[in-house]
């Protein structure tokens, strides 16, 4: 682990004065459009809008693309303005806010920062704090901060996320103004996406090589929030149960069929779950029931049903419930690693499909670790911003140059995303021209 000397000596000092540091996490953050940040000058014609996966993998992922009911969003999956990115062409970041220093860096190395004080308070000493909100063999925050929800104890899934920005009538796209904020301890890039952006997730369950769509999960701003949904091949058990029976009209002399409709039809087999955030208090504490699936016993006739159904809202959806209707599952899950209609251990099903479930944990973007942990004050904060975890506009070439050891206050490796730049999807704010429609509520 590399200490940083400056960092470790701060602190030692904040191990010493907790409350003081307490009320400054209570600072009101004041937000700046003076501050000039690290870019390039917003090209006069925007380039056209590519996506930063090599086409060799995306490719794929585009073909795999399943067809969603929803016009609107089905052209947003088509639509040449549609930015698609995954975690290896923009790797998950947080900022550094702590001064001195800052900066941002990518999720992975986040704890190679961290000091010990030698304390076993994980209010005071940085190192016993870092345990409780980040896991350091995986290399990324813990619960529920780690990715994407419900696939934690899964292994046969992949994501591509997506961003549409809404389009002028000149054809180019309506930028993400960026700005600062601060107080005494701390600097904020803040950016907020302008009213009409979709901001989604496809979840894939790896076959092999191919891939196999089980989910679309989509946000879309508007002057109030964000709007939720997420799309299925089926939202409710009763759905795959007719749709087993029409692909396989025999499926009551095959065993395994026999077994999966019986149990879809049924009223029981219901399993308990509670999952915490036992380090992350307060972000994520909810009980609710599993629906694990038996097996198909038919791996063609899944591929059949995830790539060939028109994927439909399962918004406030109940998959399945017990008979008497006190136990509700929200999605189906699975008991083993065969093949079926969502990922291994799948655990979405205690989470219903609304704005209030949804943006639980969604609210907690660019909260400082130290909210938490006062011992992690300088040491950043929840990784994304406006409710977004997995988009951000650093240039990701800077994150080596990230320095906290000279203690002078003035190094920041923070620079905007140079393709984001020419391709019109961000800018500097501008106090101007950013404060009314199409944003929302912006000072």
């Amino acid at each position: 682990m590399r200490v940083h000397h400056h960092r470790r000596s701060i602190a030692l000092l904040l191990s010493l004065v907790t409350c003081a540091v307490a009320g400054v996490l209570d600072e009101t953050r004041t937000a700046s459009a003076t501050t000039r940040l690290h870019s390039d000058p917003r090209p006069e014609t925007a380039t056209p809008i590519t996506s930063p996966i090599p086409q060799s993998r995306l490719q794929p992922i585009l073909a795999a693309l399943p067809k969603v009911a929803w016009p609107r969003l089905q052209s947003v999956l088509h639509d040449p303005n549609t930015y698609f990115y995954d975690h290896a062409s923009l790797q998950p970041s947080y900022q550094e806010t702590g001064s001195p220093g800052g900066g941002a860096r990518d999720n992975a190395d986040w704890h190679d920062l961290i000091a010990d004080t030698g304390s076993n308070d994980p209010n005071t000493n940085p190192e016993v704090g870092a345990a409780k909100v980040y896991d350091e063999t995986n290399k990324h925050w813990r619960f529920p901060f780690a990715g994407t929800a419900g696939v934690d104890a899964s292994t046969n899934f992949t994501t591509v996320d997506f961003v549409k920005l809404p389009v002028r009538p000149d054809g180019t796209v309506v930028p993400i103004p960026i700005s600062t904020a601060s107080d005494s301890l701390h600097l904020w890039w803040q950016w907020q996406f302008p009213n009409g952006t979709f901001v989604g997730e496809v979840l894939f369950i790896t076959d092999g090589t191919n891939l196999l769509p089980c989910e679309v999960r989509v946000r879309v701003r508007y002057p109030g929030g964000w709007a939720t949904n997420v799309f299925r091949p089926f939202p409710e058990a009763s759905s795959l149960s007719a749709a087993i029976k029409a692909a396989r009209p025999a499926w009551s002399s095959t065993p395994s069929l026999a077994a999966l409709v019986a149990q879809l039809d049924g009223g029981t087999g219901l399993s308990p779950l509670h999952l915490t955030a036992t380090g992350l208090p307060g972000t994520f504490d909810q009980a609710g029931f599993l629906d694990p699936l038996p097996p198909f016993g038919d791996e063609d006739l899944v591929r059949t049903l995830l790539t060939k159904t028109t994927f439909v809202a399962a918004y406030d959806a109940v998959w399945r419930q017990s008979s008497d209707g006190s136990q509700q599952a929200y999605a189906a899950s699975t008991s083993d690693t065969s093949l079926s209609i969502v990922p291994s251990s799948y655990q979405a099903g205690i989470v219903a499909v609304n704005e209030t479930s949804c943006g639980r944990c969604h609210q907690a973007t660019g909260q400082e670790l130290g909210n938490w942990y006062p011992g992690l004050t300088l040491y950043g904060d929840v990784w994304g911003t406006d409710q977004i975890f997995t988009f951000h506009v650093f240039d990701e070439s800077y994150y080596p140059d990230l320095d906290l050891d000279t203690g002078n206050g003035t190094q920041d490796n923070r620079h905007m995303n140079p393709a984001l730049v020419s391709m019109g999807m961000i800018k500097q704010f501008d106090s101007s021209t950013d404060t009314g429609p199409p944003y929302y509520n912006r000072q």
